[in-house]
């Protein structure tokens, strides 16, 4: 009797013993998978293109330059002169870049949307820049807006090199989306002699932590 109770234990506790090393194991496997989503990105959008082509970044000011230190060896810089009209779309707002009106998402949960510039000869301030932020445009109009995340760059935080400034937020995976810059003309810390440069913005699942266990 007393060896039958025994061996019932240790059936019982190789039992529990298994199926937490199950679960330990699928919270590794959850866990890998999302620092995995997390660091590879779902879309990658240079900022210097036409806006020509569906999918393309469309611009109000700036202009196309050759830049070693971007992923592409091309970059958008900002200054002061509006974009022409480049059928078939003309330029709308007062947004550096703006676009790309697609779907990077498909469904719903959080994003990680990574923008990627240079701002050379700013100040050491606390004074806003910039602003960057994320839209989700009702599919078939552009013009009807849903801001999902905003992020105010300050002067110190360009510091002459290329940087990511991140936004997470939630979006729900239908319709489409813009990821835009805006520079604020009336700060004091654009300058004449002040540049910024858009090299690309990345797309980035980012599971929260409800997601992972």
């Amino acid at each position: 009797m007393l060896m039958a109770a025994a061996k019932m234990t240790d059936l019982l506790i190789s039992a529990l013993g298994g199926a937490l090393g199950a679960l330990i194991l699928r919270s590794t496997l959850k866990v890998a998978g999302a620092v995995r989503a997390r660091l590879t990105p779902l879309a990658v959008h240079p900022c210097a293109t036409s806006g020509a082509k569906p999918g393309e970044f469309d611009h109000c000011w700036g202009h196309e330059v050759d830049d070693k230190a971007s992923t592409t060896g091309r970059a958008w810089e900002h200054d002061w002169n509006r974009i022409p009209p480049c059928p078939p779309h003309e330029p709308m707002g007062q947004h550096t870049i703006y676009g790309p009106y697609v779907n990077d998402f498909g469904k719903p949960g959080f994003y990680r949307i990574s923008f990627r510039l240079c701002g050379m000869n700013f100040p050491k301030t606390h004074e806003s820049v910039l602003a960057l932020d994320v839209v989700q445009a009702s599919f078939g109009t552009e013009r009807v807006l849903r801001l999902l995340g905003q992020r105010i760059v300050k002067a110190n935080e360009l510091s002459g090199s290329y940087r990511y400034f991140d936004i997470v937020c939630y979006a729900s995976g239908t319709d489409v989306y813009e990821y835009r810059c805006a520079v604020f003309p009336n700060s004091d810390a654009v300058t004449s002699s002040a540049r910024l440069r858009l090299d690309c913005v990345k797309v980035y699942s980012h599971p929260s932590i409800l997601d992972i266990i």
